[in-house]
């Protein structure tokens, strides 16, 4: 692999991704420039030590910051501004859709940031997903992850210390998480759900069940491609075994049955969500963020007149797995750092990411934002954190897939998924998503090589 070799030639002048400073860094010039800056969920207040370390390097700087909270209006709004050469300088996308849109995107100054220190610095299935290579294998960083976030099971301590003492929490393998959810589901002498052990399967009223299958692909060394151009999962027996299992919580002929159709929900939008708060459902599946989205829903409930769970009964864990035994996977899907190919600010840009991931300004984030840490350095800390250790402890273990845009990919699966509920053959319909999938996929493939930018010796 021809790595790049180049001197750090001004590193007096940034930051290095190590967060190593040879001398105090400088403006160099005291020319006004402003940086706009958009995130998503994001408040202002989470990152605004950084801004403030940043600007006293660099007073001549402004940062124009903006959040948004809905996804497809935030990326909308940027698509838009891009294709009339606008844009904010810097953006959060995520992580698998760097790779297809490289070009809308500049990748950091190559003299002055190593993909080695990026290996250092950052968790490791971060690499592949923010650095990208040339036809002659040099490697660019082209997004810094600020934060992280891998999918994990969200339960009621209360159920479970009532329904399974012996344990008090659920099975950490997906075969043993069936007889629990069998437990822990209830129905009254009609045949009505009182309580359903895990609410999975039905993508109408659950949020990741196409995650979920993307895991258990993982899981069951399924690769997702065959190779650069073609999706591989429709012929093997283990992806319409993994279909049949996410399917069966919502199949009322299965005895895995628990996910019914909650016409009374006050408000379906939340999905699983409402159904957890108010008790009726002893897990889900989720991120961090959807986590940390349950303490807001439930004062919103309360302001509603619903009545909610205790606060205190909402825990976290591991996502299972397929056998204790084996090799433990996890999903990761989370938000990385970029910089607009339209900005006429480029090294600004980066000097500011360059602060941003610096690890005093990262812990400062972190007590903000309660989130995965995407720095090493920073793992130690979080694991001996009860809000962020277990889902910091996957971090070793996740891997990604890359996809050409994984919102319509989301759809096409659960789709697939939705089709399948009650089916006995699944099959077809797996066939049938894996042909929709390949027409998304461009003639570049899923890893389309950037354009060589290396200096010349």
């Amino acid at each position: 692999m021809n790595r790049f070799k180049a001197i750090f030639l001004i590193s007096i002048l940034i930051l290095s991704l190590t967060g190593c400073r040879k001398k105090p860094l400088q403006p160099v010039d005291n020319t006004p420039v402003t940086l706009t800056y958009y995130k998503l969920y994001e408040p202002e207040e989470n990152i605004r030590p950084s801004f403030m370390a940043f600007q006293k390097r660099f007073p001549n700087v402004t940062i124009n910051y903006k959040t948004f909270n809905d996804f497809d209006e935030y990326m909308e709004t940027i698509l838009n501004e891009m294709s009339e050469g606008g844009g904010p300088d810097i953006f959060s996308v995520p992580n698998s859709w760097i790779a297809q849109n490289h070009k809308k995107i500049k990748p950091a100054p190559v003299k002055d940031f190593k993909t080695e220190d990026f290996e250092n610095i950052f968790v490791g299935f971060t690499f592949n997903d923010n650095v990208l290579k040339d036809k002659e294998e040099n490697e660019y960083i082209y997004g810094v992850p600020l934060s992280t976030d891998v999918l994990g099971m969200i339960y009621n301590k209360e159920h479970f210390e009532t329904s399974i003492p012996q344990r008090g929490k659920p099975a950490n393998n997906w075969q043993q998480l069936q007889t629990d959810n069998r437990i822990l589901t209830f129905k009254d002498n009609n045949g009505n759900f009182l309580r359903s052990g895990i609410q999975l399967g039905n993508p109408e009223f659950t949020s990741f069940d196409s995650d979920l299958f993307y895991l258990k692909l993982l899981q069951n060394d399924v690769s997702f491609y065959k190779n650069n151009l073609q999706i591989n999962f429709q012929g093997d027996v283990k992806s319409s075994n993994a279909l049949t299992y996410i399917t069966s919580f919502a199949d009322n002929k299965s005895i895995n049955y628990s996910t019914p159709v909650y016409k009374q929900a006050n408000t379906p939008e939340l999905k699983e969500i409402e159904s957890f708060l108010r008790g009726k459902t002893s897990m889900i599946i989720g991120y961090n963020y959807t986590y940390q989205n349950l303490f807001k829903q439930i004062q919103l409930l309360k302001r509603n007149g619903i009545e909610t769970i205790d606060p205190s009964n909402i825990r976290i864990q591991a996502i299972p797995q397929e056998t204790i035994s084996e090799e433990k996977k996890a999903f990761a899907n989370y938000f990385t750092e970029v910089v607009n190919h339209n900005t006429k600010q480029v090294n600004y840009s980066w000097k500011l990411l360059a602060e941003m991931i610096q690890t005093p300004n990262l812990r400062k984030y972190y007590e903000k934002s309660f989130k995965p840490s995407s720095r090493r350095d920073l793992l130690a800390e979080q694991l001996n954190n009860r809000v962020f250790s277990d889902y910091v402890s996957q971090l070793g273990y996740a891997q990604t897939i890359k996809f050409t845009d994984k919102t319509k990919v989301d759809q096409i699966i659960n789709q697939m998924i939705t089709d399948s509920i009650g089916e006995t053959n699944n099959r077809p319909n797996i066939t049938k998503a894996a042909s929709k999938i390949n027409q998304l996929i461009p003639q570049s493939g899923i890893n389309p090589k950037v354009p060589n930018i290396m200096p010349k010796d």
